[in-house]
């Protein structure tokens, strides 16, 4: 006699599909605290919104708690500034090894620059008639960076990389973005601080580069006389203020995706209103939120 046979009963259940990301809902998820609010369960609350920094948080405390933590982590190490130190040689040793000044020249346009507290360069362009594409190649050389040509005013997309203050601000504007390198140029020197916050915020490579400084001022006087983006300065007390008004912002504008970094004493934080501009679609200027939240200079 044979032994009995055992049934898989769930062979003889109906069969459905697997279901497809389309018919789920798409706000359903957990939150950074691992919850799943009965809300969210329910479909009476999207789980898309609010996210901070890629993760949504279901309530005020978790994303405070996030917020918070965020904001320390940026400025661990006070108010300074993130630029890296590096060992350049003086700009008037590599135009006198150019042949471009003598000697002579070189110390009374560093006697004059005692005596105004300018830069070293415009002292030479204004005394002395050097060019400013070689005092321009000169920085370049300076810092270990390319020189570049500056269209008379970056594409409208790339301005809208950033707030125009924070780029102003900086004395930076991006050039060109191919794939996933962007182009930043500035007249001075680079600005890591400037670079590092694109690259977090937008996932690029920053290539850091020298432009010609009246270019620079050009491009700079043509983006003043055209539209001006929308942003938002608020003035903060300390670290602690900045999580709590980045909490009540977040909160308000409930976005899919918002991020936060540092650029020197400032926080800067971008919202995503809508899934569209998120992905780089066409949405709405509005849908696109930039705060800056700044700390007191310090004494």
């Amino acid at each position: 006699m044979r032994p009995p046979v055992a049934l898989d009963l769930d062979l003889l259940a109906p069969q459905r599909p697997p279901l497809q990301r389309s018919e789920a809902h798409p706000g359903v998820g957990r939150c950074t605290c691992g919850a799943r609010p009965l809300g969210v369960r329910l479909r009476m609350r999207s789980g898309q919104r609010p996210h901070f920094e890629k993760e949504w948080t279901c309530g005020r405390q978790c994303l405070a708690r996030a917020v918070h933590a965020a904001v320390r982590r940026e400025f661990r190490n006070g108010h300074t500034s993130e630029s890296r130190i590096r060992h350049r040689i003086p700009l008037g040793l590599i135009l006198q090894t150019r042949g471009i000044i003598t000697a002579n020249e070189l110390r009374e346009a560093v006697l004059l620059q005692e005596q105004t507290g300018g830069r070293l360069g415009d002292v030479l362009l204004s005394h002395f008639r050097v060019d400013e594409r070689e005092v321009a190649a000169a920085i370049a050389a300076q810092w270990h960076a390319p020189l570049w040509h500056l269209p008379s005013v970056p594409p409208g997309e790339l301005l809208r990389l950033a707030p125009l203050q924070l780029f102003r601000l900086n004395a930076t504007l991006p050039v060109r973005l191919i794939g996933t390198q962007l182009s930043l140029a500035s007249a001075d020197g680079v600005d890591p601080p400037m670079a590092l916050a694109l690259e977090r915020m937008h996932g690029v490579n920053v290539e850091s580069g020298i432009a010609v400084s009246s270019s620079l001022d050009a491009a700079w006087s043509t983006i003043s006389n055209g539209p001006q983006q929308s942003f938002e300065e608020v003035q903060c007390d300390d670290a602690d203020d900045i999580g709590r008004r980045l909490t009540r912002t977040i909160e308000s504008t409930q976005p899919v995706e918002s991020r936060a970094v540092r650029v020197g004493r400032r926080m800067w934080l971008r919202l995503w209103l809508e899934p569209a501009a998120l992905a780089g679609g066409p949405c709405h200027g509005h849908d696109i939120l930039d705060y800056l939240f700044t700390l007191p200079s310090p004494r």
